[in-house]
């Protein structure tokens, strides 16, 4: 495996330990993030300065992103089937009107947790 390719693998690996509280938190990186210098000694210290504001820029970007799909337009659905095969019955079309190019995110509701043991 190329030296690229075990940091691109270090780095999702990093990315798919957080949280949603990590992604959520504005301060996570903030004991690691330090002031980048003018110069450098070498590459690898160059890549190092920025390591953790790398990371804080993706953690922001990815809080950004469950921002917007918090706020997005919301209606119940449910994945039915009939003979036909699977379809989705939209239980209020007056709520929302899907466009072309609109992306739907669909949650099993978990009714483990609601119901009782």
């Amino acid at each position: 495996m190329t030296s690229f390719k075990r940091k691109k693998e270090e780095l999702l690996d990093v990315i798919r330990m957080w949280s949603l509280d990590d992604i959520l938190n504005e301060n996570l990186f903030k004991d690691q993030i330090r002031e980048i210098p003018r110069t450098f000694v070498s590459v690898t210290h160059y890549f190092e300065c920025f390591r953790y504001p790398f990371l804080e820029e993706i953690r922001a970007q990815l809080e950004s992103c469950l921002n917007r799909i918090a706020s997005a337009p919301r209606f119940n659905a449910s994945i039915e089937e009939d003979e036909k095969g699977l379809f989705v019955r939209f239980r209020d079309e007056s709520v929302f009107h899907p466009s072309m190019g609109d992306v739907f995110l669909f949650v099993r509701r978990l009714t483990f947790l609601t119901q009782p043991t």
